[in-house]
Order: structure tokens, then C-alpha cells, then sequence
């Protein structure tokens, strides 16, 4: 049970550009840098924007730093060597070179413009850059700019957040008037926290942000592993002794780890996950529809204790699924195939004859007499019938994995509307193991009057698992080649050398390893918009869950071998968990 009422006030202020320079500093990560790498630095820790030309400025040239951490106004100083000047406009730097003047001056193209939007409001702070160059500047609080060009003729690339990128020829003394179209979406300029959207410029933490077409340009199959890859900070944990298990739920860490384990393991910060403003596991989000994914918010500091407490100094991950955007009814589906291939070329082990060989040099085989004993006297008959076992190739296999997802999205009489259904079945190299998810969800929102909409949810999800009957891969890492799986009989060989067990005589023995899981989750938001940036906000969601875990060892199995009592060969365990959780929060902001 959750309840959690805030309440946000917002305001806007302006700082002029040469102050944010002279305060806001800049650490590096080594004294000596090339300047692409500082200024790579400088984008990614002040969200600066940063034009020059790559043919006035060699940005391969490593240059000695002083300090480590400086201001930015004394980086540029530093590492222009007052061979090229600077200016802050807003929040971009445009470097460009001292000329002489002369003819050289003389033969530069000024080229001079004004930015207005559709109603013909001048846009100030607008990226002006020559196209397929880092050259540019910005727009002022009229709309004008200003560039100083070599060439005669060319295309100039106008972005502004929350406009349509627009490209548009240049020619030497042509007055340019650009008109900017707004962009109906536009997701950097908002930060969504999963209880409210807030403008980035007002958020003071560290966050990360990503569409749903990174994720799938990263991976299309595995999202952990695509937000990992594009969230710097957020680090996924695999463990490598687990192959290609599709049953295994890797860590993520978002704020390093807490302590390592005496065995060298480490003791894990489990980040908040949050989904359309529901709390769920790391497992449900394994699962998750990689295709309904809209975006993804990662917020990285202290920050976000702010809104969701102590559950949140780990760090929070954010994801929003895919709304209606289209009156049109819409029809989607993916389908994704997956092909798992086993490789054990890394493992150079001994045949059975070299086996045998290195165990006689180490003199596992002497007796007092000193000749050899019996056990190498009946492997050596062995082998010289041909005994040389490939044990590693036994329990693998070229494994085919795939997912289905159909969806269904419309928008008619003040309702959007959306059904989703998904399958996938994931299967790894181990032979027999498998894991498949179910999914059905509903999505309805309704616009009641003017200013209140109620939106509805409902997931349905079950996840069926089963575990290799081949047991653990290690198992025939160990077993010498020189063991067969069969005796001269044709009977199964229960026990081998070294008293090590038969894994294969094991996966007949019908013993398993299974589970099953049901998730039901409802979720129910509201929306009062107040008055213009004045709104009220509530939400309640209520979820049922049921999971049953199967583990059955067969009295036949080689593990009971030894095993006298007839009572005590075999084990069966079963457990089973119900649950139910509900969240309710009321949130009022004010922007």
C-alpha cells in the first residue's frame, strides 16, 4: 500500500549566457585530451550545443589540460589559445577563428535572416548550422541572425525544440525568412517521472532519456540489455556461468553497489521501475513488450527521493507504453525470431588417450609396487576400443526463440481506445528448457468534459518456465572423456569416474524443474485541469498475482544412488504465492 500526495511549484527564469559559462564547471576524466574529447565532455555534463568548422579547427590534436575540473569559460581560454574566439548565446558556443582583416575578410559571405513561427512570432534561441558542418549559430530575441561564411551558396539546417527541423538554401546576399512548423511531440522537452510531466529545464537531477526506436535500434529482443547500453551509469550484472538461460533475470545497477561478498559477489542496489505509474518487478519488465515501449526515463540521483522516497535512492526507471495518436483505427504487428547457437571452440581439452596420459604422469595411478593399478589397466581398454566421448556437445543445441505482438489503437466519440495481445517463447541452447509469456491489455481514455479525462488499464500476463532436464552446463564440463555414457551392455552408465553422475541417464529419469506465474494489474488515472497549468491529478491501481514453482527428482535419479531406504530416494517441492497490492496518489501542480 502506497499513498502519496505532493505538490509542485514551478517557475521560469533567465540567466544571461556569459554567466552560465563562468560558473558552470566542467570535470574531466584525464589531464590529456584530444579537443573532440572536450568537447564531448562539455555536451554531455552542460547539455551545451558547440559549432565550429571541422576544416578551421583540428579537433585531433590532444591538448595538456591544467586542472581537471575548470569553469568553461577557462577550458575555452585554455584550449583555443587565443588562435580562435568564442561567444555563448544562450547555451552554445560558437568558436571561430581571428582572421586578419584584408582581402581575405573581404571575400566572406554575411548572410542575414530572421526565424518566425506559423503566426509570424519571432523565435529566439533557434540552431542555425551550415549543413553536414558543426558551423553555426543561434538565433536572437528577435528572431535575427547573423553568419559569416566562405562559401557563396549553400543549405542552412534551422532546429528548435518542439519545431520541425527545416533545411533551406542560402545564396550570397539573399535575405533568408524562415518559417518554423511546431512539432505535435516532442520528448526532450519534457522529463516524465511516473507521477507527473515536468519541463527539463526545471528538473534538477541527472537523468536519461530514450525513445521507443533507440531502444529497438539498440536490441528488438532484449530491452535490458538496450537501456543498459544507452543509459550511461545503468549497468546490467550478467552472470556468465548462466549461458544463455532464458530464464535468468539479470541485475541492474544504476548507483554502484553497496558492499562485496566475502565469495566476491556483489551486494546490489536494485533500482525503483515504474510502469505508466505502477511499481513493478524486474521480471515483468524482462518481459515486457519491447514494441509498446514509447519511452524510458532513467533517473539517476538523490533527486528522485524527492518524489518517490527512500524506494528511490537507487535510482528510478521510468517507462511509458504507446498512447493513441491517430483517429484512424490502426493495426500493428511485429514478429521477432531469435536464433541461439552454442559455441565451445574456447574449450582445448585433452582427447581421452591425453587424459589418460596426464593422469599417469601425475601418478594417480601407482601403486606400492609400482606398476599401475586396475583403473588404468580397464580405461586404457577403454579407450583402445574407441572411447573418446564429446560430452560438451550433449545437452546443446541451435535453439530457434521468436515473439508475436498484434495491437489494435483508435480514437472515436471523446474515447481513444487500444487492445494488445502477445506470445513469445524463449528458448536457450541448454536442450529443453523454455520460457513463454502471454499478454493481453486494454487501454481506454475518456475525455468527460473539457477539462477532466479518466484513463483506464488493464494487463493480463502469464509466464510459463521450465529448467534444462540436462541440469547445469558445468556438469559436463567436468566429465572425462574417456566415460561413456553406456556400458557394454547398453545400459546407462549411472555413475562414471570420480564418482561424477551421468547427466544424461538424469534426463531421462522424467525429473523437472517448472514454474508458472499470473499477473492481473488494473489501473485507473484521472486528469482536472484546474486552470491553464493548474491541474489535479489521482490514480489507483490494484493488482492480483498468483505463482506455483514445481521441482520433482525422480527416485531413479543417479543422486540417489547410494540410497538404501526406499523412503528416502526422490523429493518432490512445491510452493505457491498469492498476493494482492494496491497504490493510490493525488498529486496537484502548479507551472
Amino acid at each position: 500500500m502506497k499513498l502519496i500526495a505532493f505538490f509542485l511549484f514551478a517557475g521560469l527564469c533567465q540567466v544571461s549566457a556569459t554567466a552560465f559559462g563562468q560558473r558552470e564547471t566542467v570535470t574531466f576524466s584525464r589531464d590529456a585530451m584530444t579537443l573532440e574529447e572536450i568537447f564531448t565532455t562539455i555536451r554531455k555534463q552542460l547539455q551545451y550545443d558547440i559549432f565550429y568548422s571541422n576544416e578551421e579547427l583540428d579537433t585531433h590534436q590532444k591538448i595538456q589540460l591544467s586542472a581537471r575540473k575548470m569553469n568553461v569559460e577557462g577550458v575555452l581560454k585554455e584550449i583555443l589559445k587565443g588562435k580562435y574566439s568564442y561567444e555563448f548565446i544562450e547555451k552554445t558556443i560558437v568558436i571561430r577563428p581571428l582572421r586578419k582583416i584584408g582581402v581575405e575578410q573581404e571575400q566572406e559571405n554575411v548572410i542575414k535572416g530572421k526565424v518566425v513561427d506559423v503566426h509570424g512570432k519571432p523565435l529566439p534561441g533557434v540552431t542555425i548550422r551550415v549543413d553536414s558542418t558543426s558551423l553555426g549559430c543561434s538565433s536572437n530575441v528577435d528572431g535575427e541572425f547573423e553568419l559569416t561564411l566562405r562559401q557563396d551558396k549553400g543549405h542552412l539546417v534551422f532546429s528548435f525544440i518542439g519545431f520541425k527541423t527545416k533545411r533551406v538554401a542560402f545564396t550570397r546576399g539573399k535575405f533568408l525568412s524562415v518559417t518554423l512548423e511546431e512539432e505535435v511531440t516532442e520528448m526532450e522537452e519534457v522529463i516524465v517521472n511516473g507521477m507527473f510531466t515536468q519541463n527539463r529545464n526545471s528538473y534538477t537531477g541527472s537523468v536519461t532519456t530514450m525513445k521507443g526506436e533507440d531502444i529497438l535500434a539498440v536490441s528488438n529482443t532484449n530491452l535490458l540489455k538496450a537501456i543498459s547500453v544507452l543509459s550511461p551509469g545503468l549497468r546490467l550484472v550478467e552472470n556468465n556461468e548462466m549461458g544463455s538461460n532464458p530464464n535468468y533475470i539479470p541485475e541492474i545497477i544504476i548507483r554502484g553497489t553497496t558492499s562485496i561478498a566475502s565469495q566476491g559477489e556483489y551486494g546490489l542496489n536494485t533500482p525503483l521501475i515504474i510502469l505508466d505509474g505502477v511499481e513493478i518487478s524486474i521480471t515483468q519488465l524482462y518481459d515486457l513488450d519491447i514494441y509498446e515501449i514509447e519511452r524510458v526515463d532513467v533517473l539517476k540521483d538523490a533527486s528522485a527521493t524527492s518524489i518517490y522516497g527512500e524506494k528511490a535512492a537507487n535510482g528510478v526507471i521510468v517507462i511509458e507504453r504507446k498512447k493513441v495518436t491517430d483517429k484512424n483505427i490502426r493495426v500493428r504487428y511485429n514478429f521477432v525470431p531469435g536464433f541461439e547457437f552454442p559455441d565451445v571452440d574456447s574449450y582445448d581439452y585433452c582427447n581421452a588417450a591425453q587424459k589418460l596420459e596426464l593422469e599417469r604422469l601425475a601418478g594417480l595411478y601407482n601403486t606400492t609396487d609400482g606398476s599401475l593399478d586396475e583403473s588404468y589397466n580397464e580405461k586404457f581398454k577403454r579407450i583402445q576400443r574407441g572411447a573418446d566421448t564429446d560430452w560438451m556437445s550433449k545437452p546443446l543445441r541451435n535453439s530457434t526463440s521468436f515473439s508475436h505482438s498484434l495491437s489494435m489503437t483508435g480514437r472515436g466519440a471523446g474515447m481513444d481506445y487500444g487492445v494488445t495481445a502477445n506470445f513469445s517463447d524463449k528458448r536457450g541452447v541448454m536442450k529443453g528448457d523454455y520460457r513463454n509469456n502471454y499478454g493481453l491489455s486494454f487501454y481506454f481514455s475518456y475525455r468527460l468534459v473539457d477539462r477532466l479525462t479518466i484513463t483506464y488499464r488493464a494487463d493480463i500476463n502469464k509466464t510459463d518456465t521450465k529448467a534444462s532436464p540436462y541440469g547445469s552446463f558445468t556438469e559436463f564440463v567436468k566429465i572425462n572423456p574417456y566415460d561413456t555414457p553406456f556400458n557394454d551392455y547398453g545400459e546407462w552408465n549411472k555413475i562414471l569416474s570420480y564418482d561424477f553422475r551421468n547427466p544424461l541417464y538424469d534426463a531421462t529419469t522424467s525429473s523437472f524443474d517448472k514454474s508458472e506465474s499470473k499477473t492481473i494489474t488494473n489501473n485507473l488515472t484521472l486528469r482536472w485541469d484546474i486552470w491553464k497549468g493548474f491541474y489535479l491529478t489521482g490514480a489507483f491501481s490494484y493488482s492480483l498475482s498468483d505463482s506455483q514453482s514445481d521441482k520433482f527428482v525422480s527416485p531413479d535419479h543417479s543422486s540417489f544412488e547410494t540410497e538404501t531406504d526406499p523412503g528416502k530416494r526422490g523429493s518432490y517441492f512445491i510452493s505457491n504465492m498469492r498476493g494482492k497490492s494496491w497504490q493510490a496518489r493525488i498529486g496537484l501542480t502548479y507551472s
